[in-house]
């Protein structure tokens, strides 16, 4: 897919979407450690729904101005400190980076094809640093580690999709 023109900032704004991950592959040869750390690291999730439910609907209501990045972050610190530990898939041995370019931003806020287009036009090259996005690697693992504010995130948008938020 590299050699279209956005198909890296479009796949990033699927993960956006759905409340997955962008995981860039180097070569095809990884791709089922990748299907099969991010299927175990999804499962994993999938068991702290219902106390990510709790949990941010009672932040909200604490701090109803809050932005979700707080909320996010407050209920990791909260889930690090009592000991929450997940499934992640590293890559190289490390944490997966998840930036997101500014068009892949673009994309994912707009549910027009049209103004999504027209938004991700209006970034200019120089203000997307794609290349310093997301790293390639030749390994991917899953490690148990505490849980990442990301994976919060990500948690926090599933149940609001599914009308739990």
């Amino acid at each position: 897919l590299s050699h279209y023109k956005h198909a890296k900032d479009f796949m990033q704004a699927v993960a956006q979407i759905t409340g997955g991950q962008y995981v860039p592959l180097k070569s095809a040869s990884v791709l089922v450690d990748v299907i099969v750390g991010g299927a175990s690291e999804e499962m994993n999730l999938e068991r702290l729904m219902a106390q990510i439910q709790a949990d941010a609907q009672e932040e909200m209501r604490a701090q109803p101005q809050a932005s979700e990045e707080d909320i996010a972050t407050r209920i990791q610190e909260r889930w690090s400190s009592s000991g929450v530990r997940t499934k992640q898939l590293f890559g190289g041995g490390a944490k997966l980076k998840n930036k997101v370019s500014k068009r892949a931003e673009a994309l994912s806020k707009n549910r027009s094809l049209k103004c999504a287009v027209s938004e991700m036009s209006s970034v200019r090259a120089e203000e997307c640093c794609d290349d310093d996005m997301t790293e390639l690697h030749d390994s991917y693992s899953l490690v148990e580690d505490v849980v990442s504010t990301e994976q919060v995130s990500r948690l926090m948008m599933r149940s609001k999709a599914r009308g739990y938020l």
